[in-house]
């Protein structure tokens, strides 16, 4: 029998020990970082505490007028995220996906909004493993949601999940500024509707 390219098996006797898939294919099946966050899917009511933009670290915006609805596509892999409502009397609309890389182990999470132009994607560091809380990092070029002297600047992003139990987690998002310390940006506590 030969030897693959990559120094195992043969691409025969490899597809027949999976059932018939590819390696590379089976390496992406949802697995233990897909099944640990099952317990984010469903319909939730969100309190959610903005403390930039609309708000400020000392007076916050807040609103419990959201409903997040969160569902796997793509046969499990990734979970998109619907979040509709209003806060400080404008429309608060936001699309994310979270999935796990089964390669690097870690989670990830994109979104956008009816406020940024760009998109915000988040890694967690590799190898920080199926598990929660759940820390992934990025940055952003902020379009002055920090205040105007902001404007143009690379800004330090990151997003925490807690599960709190099945039917409570939050989710918060801080900001670095150049030259500053973390700062959270806002809160959100999910409670189970479905």
């Amino acid at each position: 029998m030969a030897a693959s390219a990559f120094g195992g098996l043969s691409s025969q006797a490899e597809a027949q020990a999976t059932g018939g898939l590819p390696p590379f294919f089976t390496r992406g099946l949802p697995g233990p970082g897909h099944d640990a966050a099952k317990v984010l899917a469903g319909k939730w009511r969100v309190s959610i505490s903005l403390y930039m933009a609309l708000g400020s670290l000392d007076h916050p915006v807040t609103s419990t007028d959201i409903v997040t609805s969160r569902e796997w596509i793509d046969d499990g892999r990734f979970l998109q995220d619907t979040t509709v409502g209003s806060i400080g009397g404008m429309p608060y609309w936001r699309q994310g996906t979270l999935g796990y890389d089964t390669m690097a182990s870690c989670y990830q999470w994109m979104t956008i909004d009816n406020v940024n132009a760009g998109m915000m994607f988040y890694q967690g560091a590799r190898g920080s493993g199926a598990h929660f809380p759940v820390n992934m990092t990025g940055t952003f070029i902020d379009q002055g949601v920090l205040g105007e002297a902001y404007a143009g600047k690379t800004i330090g992003q990151r997003t925490e999940i807690i599960v709190k139990n099945p039917d409570e987690h939050v989710f918060n998002i801080y900001f670095t500024p150049p030259g500053e310390s973390e700062r959270i940006a806002d809160h959100n506590v999910y409670t189970r509707i479905s």
